[in-house]
Parts: C-alpha cells; sequence; structure tokens
C-alpha cells in the first residue's frame, strides 16, 4: 500500500499533468475565479444586513390640542360674561393674531406683554385695564399648558365627528399660572372646556368663576368663551407704530 507521501507525490504528478494541458488550466483559473467572486458577494452580502440602517421612521401627526399649542395666526371673538351681586354684564371683542401681535376692536394693540391704544400711526401705553384678567394669559400656547394640568371630566362626540371635551384644572394651578401666586387650595377647580373640529380647536370656554371669587368674593359668574375662525390666513398685522410717550 503506498504511504502518505507516496499519496502526495501521486496527487501532485498529477496536478502538474492536468496544469500543463491549457484547457484544463483554464478551466481550473475560471473556477478559482468563481470561487473568489462568491466569496467577496457573500462578505459584501453579509455587511449589508449588518449595516443596512432602519427605515426612518414616519412623524406622528399632531393631536388637536398640540395643533392649538402651535396656532399663532388666526381670528377670534373674545366673549366675556359676569355676574356680580346678581347683575349680569357681556362684553365681546373681535380681535386677530399675527405671531406675537395682537389687534382687538382695530383699538388695542397688544404685544409683549403691554397692552397699547392705536392712535393713528401711534400707539400709547393703556392706562386702565382692558378687562379684569390677564389677556395674555388666554393665548393658545398658555391654556394648552393649563388643559394638560387638568383631568379629563367628559369628552362627547357628534354626529359631525366633532366632539366637546371638558377638563377641571386646579385652581392653585391656574393662578400660579395667572398670577405666580401660591395658594393651599388642593380641591378648588375650573372648567375648560373646547369644542374640536377637523383635529383643531375651534372654540374653548373657561369657567373662571372660582378664580373671580377667589379675588371678589362678590363674583357669581365669570366665564370666557373665545372662537377661533380663518386659522392660518390672517394677514401679517402693523408692527412699526412709534409709541407715543406722556408729556
Amino acid at each position: 500500500m503506498e504511504n502518505n507521501d507516496e499519496k502526495k507525490i501521486s496527487y501532485w504528478a498529477k496536478f502538474k499533468e492536468i496544469w500543463q494541458n491549457k484547457r484544463y488550466r483554464s478551466l481550473i483559473i475560471l473556477g478559482l475565479y468563481i470561487i473568489f467572486f462568491i466569496f467577496v458577494f457573500m462578505v459584501l452580502g453579509s455587511s449589508n444586513e449588518t449595516t443596512t440602517l432602519p427605515p426612518e421612521t414616519q412623524e406622528e401627526p399632531k393631536t388637536a390640542l398640540e395643533n392649538y399649542r402651535d396656532m399663532t395666526n388666526y381670528e377670534f371673538v373674545l366673549e366675556i360674561t359676569e355676574q356680580k351681586d346678581s347683575n349680569e354684564t357681556n362684553h365681546s371683542y373681535n380681535g386677530k393674531t399675527d405671531g406675537e401681535v395682537t389687534i382687538i376692536n382695530d383699538t388695542y394693540y397688544l404685544k409683549d406683554n403691554i397692552i397699547y391704544e392705536i392712535v393713528g400711526e401711534q400707539i400709547r401705553i393703556l392706562e386702565a385695564t382692558l378687562v379684569e384678567i390677564n389677556l395674555f394669559k388666554l393665548k393658545p400656547a398658555n391654556l394648552y399648558e393649563l388643559i394638560n394640568l387638568g383631568e379629563l371630566n367628559y369628552e362627547t362626540k357628534f354626529a359631525d365627528e366633532s366632539m366637546e371635551k371638558s377638563y377641571l384644572v386646579p385652581l392653585k394651578d391656574v393662578i400660579k399660572n395667572f398670577k405666580g401666586e401660591d395658594i393651599a387650595d388642593p380641591k378648588t377647580t375650573i372648567e375648560i372646556k373646547y369644542k374640536e373640529e377637523n383635529n383643531n380647536i375651534t372654540s374653548i370656554e373657561l369657567d373662571l368663576s372660582n378664580y373671580q371669587k377667589h379675588y371678589y368674593e362678590n363674583t357669581d359668574i365669570y366665564n370666557v368663551k373665545i372662537t377661533y375662525n380663518n386659522i392660518g390666513n390672517v394677514e401679517t398685522l402693523k408692527q412699526d407704530y412709534q409709541v407715543l410717550t406722556s408729556s
């Protein structure tokens, strides 16, 4: 029997004999190239599998409240119903907001937490308050924050697919937000409710009766309603008024 060394010599002799044949040599080289490229493709395929980035996650659509929070261009009607000592008064104001500027009744100019009166092409600081509450606290971004501090009271869906939601917000949080004051009243609440249509908030109501009672005991009712329209379509409001100074 042949030993291992003799087998190796025999295999090598056969290989040299085959290699000397041009046709066989070409086939061997072709086979080696095929094996090489198969190996390369396998390596590249494995690399792609490990380095392939996950598909981009689609951004979640905004909720109606988030759209409301980001709303900075709109027209509105502000209605305030107040009852003191059984005497009721109603006030209505028409306004429009563009960014940081709000104009009410074409007479009052609100910017940077200051209320001005428009006098021709100039403005002057309004000496008296326009209403008893801070109008700047009634902007969508701030009301959004208050709603998030409350608890859902009820939700009503209507046949036209609109809905109304009511939240109860602790009075202490409202006073902290409006006035920056701390009170120890964990139970009293105010109600904020809004109507939602086509993923937008079209109106919002605040029952601020308990808020006003905290400061004025003779208050029976203090309701605020804001109705929004022409959202996103308000023309750019004038901002280059000259401020009149007191003489």
